[in-house]
C-alpha cells in the first residue's frame, strides 16, 4: 500500500474517531442533565464515565449497598433479605427509614439490604449466582427473599441505567439464562446504552414480561440451591402493573409468593403522598410505615 493510501486511511481513522468521541460525550452530557444530579459538577460525572471504560466491577460490597439492618434487641428468629433496585436501597431515605430498617424494628429480625441503584432482574441473577458475592451479603440462610417490583424493570433486561457500572449479561439458551462476559469499554459507553434503548422500543411487553418470569425461576431455583428452606417473594410495587394485565399465576406455580403492596396495604401506595417528591416516585419513609405491617402479617413474620 502506498503512503498515500495510508495518509488517507489514517486520516479516515482519525475522522471516525473523532465523530464517536464527540457523539459518546454528547450522551455522556445528556445523561448527566436528565438525571438532574443537582450540585454534581459535569467534570466529575465526566470523571467517573471515563475511569468507567476500564473499570469491570459489577458491585462493590462496601460502596455499592446499604448495611444489614438490626434489631434493638436480638432475637432467634432467622434473617430477611430485601432484594431490587433504588427502592430497596432507600434513595434519598435516611438509614432508618428504609425498607429494610422498617421490617428489621417491626419484625425484631437481621434484615440483609440488597438493594442497588439501578438495579434489574439481572443483578439479583447474578447477586444469587455469584458465591463470593452473595456469601458477603448473606450471612445467615433468610426466612424470605422478598423482591419489590416496578414496572420499568422489564426495560432493564434490555437496557442499562447504571452510570460508571456495567450490568451483568445474560443470553437466553434452550430456555436457560446463560452469563456472558462483554468489554468493559462497550458496555459502559453511552452510546452502547443508547443502541440498547432503541433496540428496546421493539420490544413488546409480552415479550418482556415472558423474559422476566424466566429470570425469576432462575433466580428462584438459585435461591434454593443455596437456601433449601428460604421463599422467594415478589412484591408488585405499582399498581399500574394489575395482576389483570400480567399473568402473574405463571410464577406463582414456580412456588414464588407473589404479593401486590397496595392491596395488602388497603390503599393505593403509589400516588404521591407515599413518593419522596411530587416528581419523584421512589418511596418515601411513609410508604414503607404502611407497606411493612401489612407484608409482616401477609408473611406471619
Amino acid at each position: 500500500m502506498s503512503k498515500k493510501y495510508l495518509k488517507i486511511l489514517l486520516i479516515n481513522i482519525i475522522i471516525i474517531l473523532f465523530i464517536v468521541i464527540s457523539v459518546e460525550f454528547i450522551f455522556i452530557y445528556s445523561t448527566y442533565k436528565a438525571q438532574n444530579w443537582g450540585n454534581t459538577l459535569f467534570r466529575y460525572h465526566l470523571y467517573r464515565q471515563i475511569k468507567s471504560y476500564v473499570t469491570f466491577q459489577y458491585f462493590d460490597t462496601q460502596k455499592d449497598f446499604r448495611p444489614s439492618s438490626y434489631p434493638d434487641t436480638p432475637s432467634n428468629k432467622p434473617p430477611l433479605a430485601v432484594i431490587g433496585c433504588s427502592f430497596v436501597y432507600g434513595y434519598k431515605l435516611n438509614e432508618n427509614e428504609t425498607i429494610s430498617a422498617q421490617l428489621s424494628k417491626y419484625t425484631g429480625r437481621t434484615v440483609y439490604n440488597l438493594g442497588i441503584v439501578g438495579a434489574s432482574p439481572r443483578e439479583i441473577l447474578y447477586m444469587m449466582e455469584n458465591d463470593n458475592i452473595r456469601n458477603k451479603l448473606i450471612k445467615e440462610a433468610p426466612e424470605y427473599i422478598i423482591y419489590p417490583y416496578i414496572s420499568h424493570h422489564l426495560a432493564r433486561l434490555y437496557t442499562d441505567i447504571r452510570f460508571y457500572k456495567p450490568c451483568p449479561y445474560y443470553k437466553l439458551k434452550n430456555s436457560k439464562l446463560e452469563y456472558y462476559h462483554k468489554n468493559s469499554l462497550i458496555i459502559n459507553s453511552q452510546i452502547y446504552r443508547k443502541i440498547l434503548e432503541l433496540k428496546y422500543k421493539n420490544i413488546t411487553d409480552d415479550e418482556a414480561f415472558g423474559l422476566f418470569c424466566i429470570y425469576m425461576k432462575q433466580i428462584n431455583e438459585e435461591i434454593k440451591k443455596h437456601y433449601p428452606n428460604t421463599k422467594f417473594v415478589i412484591l408488585i410495587y405499582e399498581d399500574n402493573v394489575p395482576d389483570t394485565h400480567h399473568n402473574w399465576n405463571l410464577l406463582k406455580d414456580y412456588g414464588i409468593i407473589v404479593l401486590n403492596a397496595s392491596e395488602i396495604a388497603g390503599e393505593n401506595i403509589y400516588t404521591t403522598p407515599y413518593f419522596i417528591a411530587p416528581n419523584d416516585t421512589h418511596p418515601n419513609a411513609k410508604a414503607w410505615e404502611t407497606i411493612v405491617p401489612a407484608l409482616s402479617k401477609e408473611l406471619n413474620l
